[in-house]
């Protein structure tokens, strides 16, 4: 297993009772845990940036004994 980290965009839509859409953007990084073919098991922790969460993946990887992605 390895971990890494994602950068994650999503766009939340909904619409006012005049019909107008609202649009809500929510940017954050992740560490992902990742099986050996490099496929997503599931998200760890997310951060606002990408500095914090960096620091925060090679703590959580030496700690678990996982390699880096």
């Amino acid at each position: 297993m390895k971990i890494g980290i994602k950068e994650s965009n999503l766009t939340w839509r909904s619409y006012s009772q005049g019909n107008r859409p609202l649009d809500i953007n929510s940017n954050d990084y992740r560490i992902i845990l990742l099986d050996s073919v490099n496929k997503e098991i599931m998200p760890v922790k997310k951060f606002n940036s990408k500095e914090l969460a960096k620091i925060e993946l090679v703590t959580i990887g030496n700690n678990l004994g996982l390699s880096l992605y």
